[in-house]
């Protein structure tokens, strides 16, 4: 069996964590309707208002100190779906440590494991 990512949103970064790359299932998850509304910080525009803050704020703390990324968030579409999902990225770092950018993965979850 091969394993599968074609539901999980997939996107990669630049050094400054714009998004550069998001796949076709991530531009679904969020409801847009197209790669450029997610690109550089467009997707900062889906983050449901209940966690959008403390989101950005630990993603460019992340970026600021080479660190990988790992929450849980809750996502609004633009026909006000909310979504929860798991959002993962690694630093992808050269080898004195430079960071260069990331590669992540936004895997949707049950509403249960974004619920305060």
């Amino acid at each position: 069996a091969r394993l599968s990512f074609d539901s999980n949103g997939l996107f990669e970064t630049s050094e400054n964590g714009s998004y550069t790359f998001v796949n076709r299932s991530f531009i679904q998850l969020m409801g847009a309707s197209s790669p450029e509304e997610c690109l550089n910080w467009g997707w900062k525009n889906f983050v449901h208002h209940m966690n959008k803050r403390e989101m950005i704020e630990e993603w460019e703390h992340c970026v600021e100190d080479g660190r990988d990324f790992k929450m849980f968030v809750k996502f609004i579409t633009p026909r006000l779906e909310i979504k929860c999902a798991f959002v993962e990225a690694f630093a992808q770092k050269d080898k004195n440590g430079v960071l260069l950018g990331y590669v992540g993965c936004v895997m949707e979850k049950e509403p249960s494991f974004c619920e305060t």
